[in-house]
C-alpha cells in the first residue's frame, strides 16, 4: 500500500481456525503431525517439548509458526529482520494455510467453524511517535474533536482508534496507532530486542556506535504508523482457508487505499 506519502511495510500475517468438537485432537494429535510432515516435509516440531497439549511446529523453508489445539489452528510469519514480507512468501503462506489446514480438518473430523480470520499487520515508516500519530489523523480514518482536550484542560498526548465494520462477505476490524519497532542486537548466542526509547543518553551514544558496525544489528530503531487489519467470518457456510487469506489481503488493501485517497489534502 502506498497513503499520503508512505509506502507499507508488510510486518506480520496471521491465519486463525476455530472450530467446534475437536477434542479428537487429544487422541489424534501424533497422528495429525506426522501427516503434516508426510505431506510436506518443511515441517518439524518446534521444540523436543512436544505433548498433547502444546506441539508447535514450525516451518524450514519460511519460519512459519503452526499452532494447533481442541479449539482452533492457527498460522503466522514475521517480517525477515532486513527486508518485508515479499509477494512470493504471502504466496507460500497460502498455501501452506490450504495444506495443513486441510490435514488438521481431515484428521479431527471437523465439521462446524464459528470463526476463520486472517489478520495483517502494515507499518509506515515515521521519525518519532508523534509524527505516526499526527499522520494517521490525515488519512481519513478517524479524526479526534478539539474539545476533547479542552474539555479536559490538557493537550491530547497519544492517539489510536479501533473501527470496526461488517462487510458484505466478511468483516473488518481495523486497528490505528504509533508503534515503535525494536532493533535486534545481535549477541552471537542470542538476539536482543532493544527499543531506543528505553535507553539512558550513554546507552544510546553505545548503540550508536554499534548500528555503525556491520553484522551486529539487524534493522533500525524505527518508530511507525501501524494499520492493522482483521478480516473474519462468523459461523461460515463453508470455508476455503486458502483463498480467503488471498482475497482478505487483496480486499483489505484496497479498501484502505480507497478510503485514504484524496483524504487530508
Amino acid at each position: 500500500m502506498y497513503i499520503r506519502g508512505k509506502p507499507s511495510i508488510l510486518h506480520r500475517v496471521a491465519f486463525e481456525l476455530r472450530y467446534r468438537y475437536g477434542f479428537t485432537y487429544l487422541d489424534r494429535c501424533g497422528k495429525t503431525i506426522n501427516a503434516i510432515m508426510k505431506i510436506s516435509p518443511e515441517w518439524m516440531p518446534k521444540s523436543d517439548q512436544v505433548s498433547p497439549q502444546n506441539a508447535p511446529m514450525v516451518s524450514t523453508v519460511n519460519q512459519c509458526v503452526f499452532n494447533f489445539s481442541y479449539q482452533k489452528l492457527d498460522l503466522a510469519i514475521d517480517q525477515p529482520a532486513n527486508n518485508e514480507i515479499s509477494q512470493a512468501e504471502i504466496d507460500r503462506f497460502c498455501e501452506q494455510v490450504g495444506s495443513v489446514s486441510s490435514v488438521v480438518v481431515e484428521q479431527l473430523g471437523l465439521k462446524e467453524f464459528p470463526r476463520i480470520g486472517f489478520r495483517s499487520w502494515h507499518l509506515f515508516p515515521c521519525k518519532d511517535r508523534e509524527e505516526a500519530e499526527r499522520w494517521l489523523g490525515t488519512i481519513g480514518l478517524f479524526s479526534v474533536p478539539g474539545q476533547v482536550a479542552s474539555s479536559f484542560e490538557g493537550e491530547i498526548e497519544s492517539v489510536g482508534a479501533a473501527i470496526v465494520i461488517a462487510g458484505l462477505d466478511r468483516n473488518y476490524r481495523i486497528g490505528l496507532n504509533g508503534v515503535e519497532r525494536a532493533a535486534m542486537l545481535d549477541l552471537g548466542s542470542e538476539i536482543l530486542a532493544v527499543r531506543a526509547s528505553g535507553l539512558s543518553k550513554d546507552q544510546d551514544k553505545v548503540f550508536k556506535r554499534q548500528n555503525r558496525q556491520p553484522g551486529r544489528l539487524f534493522g533500525q530503531p524505527q518508530f511507525a504508523a501501524m494499520i492493522d487489519i482483521d478480516c473474519y467470518q462468523n459461523d461460515p457456510d463453508s470455508i476455503e482457508p486458502e483463498d480467503f487469506v488471498r482475497t482478505s489481503l487483496q480486499e483489505s488493501r484496497r479498501r484502505i487505499e480507497a478510503a485514504t485517497t484524496n483524504k487530508g489534502e
